[in-house]
């Protein structure tokens, strides 16, 4: 009995960190603005810590069956979650690499070796750097060959850089961005996507000509603002993405012809702010193709039902750290990858950058996207 009892406080107490990490990411998803954040952060902590005491405390192990009616009952959710989300993992595992996804070639740069210094020298970030395992500085430089079912054969090929989450906060300094400028551009994208979270401090904006400014792309460079911006200075930012060059899409759309075909781009901020673009009928209905940028990843719905062949977003940054049999600490299904939601594809980039200067098991990223038409049948 004992040992069935340790057994089911231990499933329980590994249930509540999965109920608290479900909620706080669902939480994460309501536009709700940095105060607001750190409340439901910190609010979260306290219960993902107090609540497992609390269960030890008042729930005696040798005979957990007897335990008051309250703690039975949420023991029994949280053990119940256990076996869902073991289900659920299972499934997502499964659908990892959708049929639409061609190939996947992986560069992976590290900074630390290639700038021959820690990019964030005498702060926090540079003393964690070469804690074992942290990716902090390990990027991941993909070229994915992806089906777009809609996609016409004139347009085969045709490539977009999606970047996100660069958080420009002082930790990377300028020099692992201008770094990771230098091989996006080698990587010669048609067009650039960027979706949100550029600066976190506004002084730090003069980093953009020797950073973004630095990555060109003949058919233009996109960008929507995420939450952090719109946090910092909003207008700041916008303004000074437009001074190097770049186009601000959100609450609105625009048209590029490519190789006769026509283009529709289109970009939304919210949860956070803004209404989503008004999309004129005839103008989506002649698009080949239709692109939708985005920082929150479950903006996809609204593309879906506006029949947006690609939509791109950020925000999660993989979850930032991924735990074995728990997945991202954040984001659920949702938190980075490649997902073929008919009739959209979505792709959430991990990001650039980051806050917290810790990732296990979630490095950086920057994606190029060659979208391919459907291959033929015989």
């Amino acid at each position: 009995m004992l040992l069935f009892s340790f057994v089911v406080i231990a499933l329980a107490i590994f249930g509540h960190l999965l109920i608290t990490r479900a909620s706080m990411g669902f939480g994460y998803t309501l536009g709700i603005r940095r105060h607001g954040w750190h409340m439901l952060a910190l609010t979260h902590a306290i219960i993902g810590i107090v609540v497992p005491i609390l269960m030890i405390r008042f729930v005696r192990v040798r005979d957990v069956l007897n335990a008051p009616l309250p703690w039975l009952t949420y023991i029994a959710i949280c053990v119940a979650a256990v076996l869902v989300g073991a289900i659920v993992n299972v499934l997502r595992h499964r659908e990892r690499l959708p049929a639409l996804l061609r190939s996947n070639h992986t560069m992976t740069r590290d900074a630390l070796a290639e700038l021959g210094q820690v990019p964030a020298p005498g702060t926090l970030a540079g003393k964690l750097a070469r804690l074992p395992r942290n990716e902090n500085f390990r990027v991941d430089f993909r070229t994915l060959d992806v089906t777009i079912p809609r996609l016409p054969e004139a347009l085969d090929g045709l490539s977009i850089l999606h970047l996100t989450d660069l958080h420009f906060v002082g930790t990377p300094d300028r020099t692992f961005f201008e770094w990771a400028a230098q091989i996006c551009d080698e990587l010669k994208p048609d067009l650039v996507a960027l979706t949100g979270d550029i600066a976190d401090r506004v002084e730090l904006l003069e980093w953009l000509p020797t950073t973004l400014g630095r990555i060109n792309a003949p058919l233009g460079r996109y960008f929507i603002l995420g939450n952090h911006d719109l946090d910092c200075d909003g207008d700041a930012i916008r303004i000074a993405m437009e001074q190097i060059g770049w186009t601000h899409l959100a609450r609105r759309t625009t048209t590029i012809t490519h190789a006769g075909q026509q283009i529709l781009l289109a970009g939304t901020e919210l949860p956070w702010a803004g209404e989503h673009p008004q999309l004129d009928d005839a103008t989506r209905v002649a698009s080949s193709l239709r692109i939708l940028l985005t920082h929150l990843p479950q903006e996809v719905w609204w593309a879906r039902r506006h029949q947006f062949d690609l939509a791109l977003a950020g925000h999660l940054h993989g979850g930032q750290i991924r735990i074995p049999l728990m997945g991202p600490i954040i984001g659920g299904r949702l938190a980075s990858g490649l997902f073929h939601l008919e009739p959209t594809v979505l792709h959430v980039g991990r990001g650039l950058g980051a806050l917290a200067p810790l990732r296990f098991g979630c490095p950086p990223e920057a994606v190029k996207l060659v979208l391919r038409c459907p291959e033929k049948t015989t």
